[in-house]
C-alpha cells in the first residue's frame, strides 16, 4: 500500500511539471503571438 501510494504521489508530481511545462509554452507562444501582432520588436 505505501508504494502504492508511493507510485500515486510520483505520477501526481509527474503530471504537475507536465502541466507546468504546457502552460509555461503557452504562455510564451500567447506573448508571442501578441509581439508579432503589435508589431513590437523582441
Amino acid at each position: 500500500m505505501l508504494a502504492l501510494a508511493l507510485g500515486f504521489v510520483l505520477v501526481a508530481d509527474l503530471i504537475a511539471v507536465v502541466v507546468a511545462v504546457v502552460v509555461i509554452i503557452a504562455v510564451v507562444i500567447a506573448v508571442g503571438t501578441v509581439l508579432a501582432a503589435v508589431n513590437i520588436p523582441v
